[in-house]
């Protein structure tokens, strides 16, 4: 007697399908270094107190050391995912939940952990 097609599928958990193109993989890590570099210039820009390697234009304010080590983090982790490196990714969501989690406190307890400027200002 044969068993319904529903009951026998029920052996074990399923493959996941393989994707037929990685372009999605490729795309996340071209955005995961994009991402990366940018930050990495806005690092060097605090460490070496160039105003321009900090904001987009002169007009614009500089970004925070906070943010650009958060960026950081999101391209790493965009790279990591590609690779399915879920450890890393992991790392990355928690240093960014800290550094969003202290930066919160801050503002909201009026005090200063001093995350926004380790390097003095640009």
């Amino acid at each position: 007697m044969d068993l319904p097609s529903a009951e026998k599928s029920v052996s074990g958990p399923r493959e996941p399908a393989q994707p037929t193109s990685r372009w999605p993989a490729h795309l996340m890590v071209v955005a995961g270094v994009m991402v990366s570099t940018i930050a990495l210039v806005v690092l060097l820009g605090w460490w070496l107190r160039n105003v321009t390697m900090t904001s987009l234009t002169p007009d614009f304010p500089a970004m925070q050391i906070n943010v650009a080590l958060c960026l950081f983090a999101c391209g790493w982790a965009l790279w990591a995912f590609s690779h399915r490196h879920g450890w890393v990714v992991a790392i990355a969501g928690l240093g960014i939940g800290l550094i969003g989690l202290m930066t919160t406190l801050e503002h909201v307890l009026d005090i200063d952990l001093g995350i926004d400027r380790p390097f003095g200002d640009p």
